[in-house]
């Protein structure tokens, strides 16, 4: 069925008679979403403007999902067009539908299209609203703008109609305008999820209200004006609307407030200009450098002339005390004599209202942490490692406190070391005590890994003589506490893996989920995770090919992943399988706990779960490739020389060692399941992997190690021998009792 307006039809004649003559119609692409067979476009006909938009089937696994959310999904145009005439017959400015039509019965593989006339001359209200800050327009116009919206949302939602995307943005301003009220054309579009009943249930209401008060948020509307759209949107006066409906109010609030936590800094990938409230300037070639989604941005910039370091402050509930707690914590360290950056302007985004300060950059520098891991030979880092216990001392002798001692707060530059985080430090007017300066100190050193812990006994007698204690605290107690924190530091940082935070990037849905290290979170990853069959086009890639699981060499932006596919075998295997965590988490988690320590291992990068309603079905470890060869083959090649074996077996020796002292056994030792690579051995097959709590428990499992990897020589006794002198011949139990 296709309808035609008369001028439309006028235009085309007896051009478009079928489906197909309409979705052969070309003009430029306005918005075509990926994975959504839905295309928006522009053309002309007869000297005017239309837009096209045409749907194509939504697909079964979108019908189920929104089912599966006891909603109706939405099919194609239908929706538009039922919505275009509802809004006619209640007077509401909109599109004018020129065509319409559809083909199919199947819902999921259902042709539509809607043809609305284009709306010349007309500017987003988002648009026209964005400049209010610096430049507020005449009272008059914004009041009744305010008006119109109000009472435009008030018809739709006593009406039984709620737009699901009810923002700024979708508001079009005829341009121009002089301030009049007859002279006020304010159109709404983008109407394909709009929503028709016979009343207009209130968790709908939120929805619509909230998201048009959260793209106002930052227009700067007073609260009067926020009470006037109150009074204009409701049957009621004021005073009886707060003894009815405050607790609806609420509820708008809290779900915009919700919507602003994830707002990113406006324009500062696109655009990294940001302009300063109360004359503060404006801030010009931003380069974000660490974000804490919804909480904290961190950029370089310039700022009048200079180059800078800024800090942006966006969590909406408790930025303010943020901010100056940063404030506080730098004041704190410049009095008391403490290296840190000075403060060269606090103050806010104009077009955010979020807090920020702009902070001196120190040049030529480099955080601690990538000169420890970059930089700096054996006998640099313990001199700089001296220079940092001395820092801390510093800081507890002033009565500060650093909570968030990671190494990368703080700044190496030429001979000296700046502290750069103000809101992790905590202020007492009294030096800190014993025993909090050794947990303190302990913190910081639990940053390094186990290996440099060899360090601790000097660390302590430095730390002694840098506050002048009688006596310096025994090497053995402090360590005691150094792997305490470091335990503590994992049990923190284990949540972070599978949720968004400045490391990794997750996205949940209704299908499984999906996490990256955020660095490596491109356009072309996130296809990866979407699809990670799809990278294995060629049999050629294939890595291991077993029942259990499928191993294969995939490849992003020139970087080279080992994708690990965790199968199903049966219906059972599957149920069994969604009742525990998937081999691919635990692989996942191991990954980042061999990692944390030191551990050689492929890098974990993503983990992604598909699921199919309650149950798990597939899922994929993926780590980075690393060439090289496996110990079985490298140690039985006649062309490697004795004297390399012995070394590359002590190396073995030292990793295995390392396992022991944290009580990890691996579970399948097999000589398979170490690589050779760069003349080191690295850790593979992690998903039987396992951290133990009882020393007992793990002297048995650690056990059934060793012999297994044992069995690996029994055909070639010389190097049995050679491994048995490296490792010894019993196992010992784990030296302490960490938590997992």
């Amino acid at each position: 069925m296709i309808w035609l307006a008369p001028e439309f039809r006028a235009a085309f004649g007896e051009s478009l008679r079928s489906m197909a003559d309409v979705f052969a119609i070309s003009g430029r692409v306005y918005r075509a979403p990926p994975g959504v067979n839905r295309r928006t476009l522009r053309f002309e006909r007869a000297g005017h403007g239309y837009f096209l938009k045409l749907h194509w089937g939504v697909g079964w696994r979108e019908i189920v999902k929104n089912l599966a959310a006891f909603r109706l999904p939405v099919l194609g145009a239908r929706s538009e067009w039922r919505a275009l005439r509802r809004l006619q017959q209640l007077h509401v400015e909109t599109m004018r539908l020129a065509a319409y039509g559809w083909l199919g019965f199947n819902p999921a593989r259902l042709r539509s299209f809607i043809v609305t006339r284009e709306l010349a001359d007309c500017i987003s209200l988002e648009d026209y609203c964005a400049d209010w800050l610096r430049k507020p327009p005449p009272p008059s116009h914004k009041r009744r703008l305010i008006r119109r919206l109000a009472h435009i949302t008030r018809t739709l939602h006593e009406n039984g109609v709620n737009h699901r995307d009810y923002y700024l943005c979708h508001f079009l301003l005829q341009q121009p305008w002089d301030g009049s009220e007859a002279g006020l054309h304010l159109f709404l579009i983008d109407l394909h999820r709009v929503q028709q009943r016979a009343r207009t249930p209130q968790r709908w209401r939120v929805k619509d209200l909230a998201a048009l008060y959260f793209s106002a948020l930052h227009c700067g509307l007073s609260r009067r004006d926020l009470l006037r759209f109150v009074r204009d949107y409701s049957p009621t006066g004021l005073q009886q609307l707060r003894a009815r409906e405050a607790q609806f109010w609420r509820a708008v609030e809290a779900k915009a407030q919700q919507l602003d936590r994830s707002r990113p800094i406006p324009r500062l990938e696109q655009a990294p200009v940001l302009e300063l409230a109360q004359g503060g300037g404006t801030l010009e070639q931003l380069k974000a450098v660490r974000t804490l989604p919804g909480k904290r941005t961190a950029a370089l910039a310039r700022w009048r002339g200079q180059p800078v370091f800024v800090k942006i402050f966006q969590d909406p509930r408790r930025r303010r005390r943020h901010w100056q707690r940063e404030i506080d914590g730098l004041q704190a360290m410049h009095e008391a004599g403490v290296l840190c950056p000075r403060i060269l302007h606090a103050g806010a985004v104009a077009s955010g209202n979020w807090p920020l300060l702009i902070l001196e950059r120190i040049e030529p520098a480099k955080s601690f942490l990538f000169a420890w891991q970059q930089s700096w030979n054996k006998r640099d880092r313990l001199f700089w490692l001296e220079c940092l216990v001395d820092l801390v001392a510093q800081h507890h002798a002033a009565g500060l406190c650093q909570t968030d001692p990671h190494l990368e707060n703080f700044l190496v530059a030429g001979d000296r070391l700046y502290t750069l985080d103000g809101a992790g430090v905590h202020r007492q007017e009294q030096p800190i005590d014993v025993a909090g300066s050794l947990d303190n100190l302990a913190l910081v050193l639990a940053q390094l890994l186990p290996e440099h812990d060899r360090w601790v006994g000097a660390m302590a007698e430095r730390y002694a003589r840098s506050r002048a204690w009688a006596q310096a605290p025994r090497g053995q107690e402090l360590l005691v506490r150094v792997r305490s924190a470091r335990a503590q530091r994992w049990r923190e940082y284990r949540p972070k893996l599978l949720r968004e935070c400045s490391e990794f990037a997750a996205l949940h849905h209704p299908y499984g989920f999906q996490v990256v290290r955020r660095s490596l979170a491109s356009g072309a990853m996130w296809r990866l995770l979407a699809a990670p069959d799809a990278s294995f086009d060629d049999p050629q890639r294939a890595l291991k090919l077993g029942n259990t699981c499928t191993l294969w060499r995939a490849e992003v932006e020139g970087r080279e992943l080992a994708v690990k596919r965790y199968n199903v075998k049966s219906f059972w295997h599957g149920v069994k399988l969604s009742l525990r965590p998937s081999r691919a988490d635990i692989s996942w988690n191991n990954g980042n706990l061999l990692r944390f320590h030191g551990i050689p291992t492929p890098l974990p990068i993503a983990l992604v779960k598909q699921r199919r309603g309650p149950w798990r079905t597939l899922s994929y470890y993926i780590s980075q490739y690393l060439p090289g060869e496996d110990a079985l083959r490298w140690f039985s090649s006649p062309v490697v020389p004795w004297e390399e074996k012995q070394r590359m077996a002590q190396s073995i020796a030292d990793l295995l060692s390392q396992l022991q002292a944290l009580g990890i056994a691996h579970g399948d030792l097999k000589a398979s399941n170490i690589l050779i690579t760069g003349n080191r051995p690295v850790l593979l097959d992690l998903d039987a992997l396992r951290r133990y709590r009882s020393r007992r428990r793990f002297a048995r499992a650690w056990e059934r190690d060793r012999q297994r990897f044992r069995r690996n020589w029994s055909g070639e006794p010389e190097l049995q021998r050679l491994f048995d002198s490296v490792l010894g011949g019993s196992a010992a139990p784990a030296n302490r009792r960490d938590g997992e």
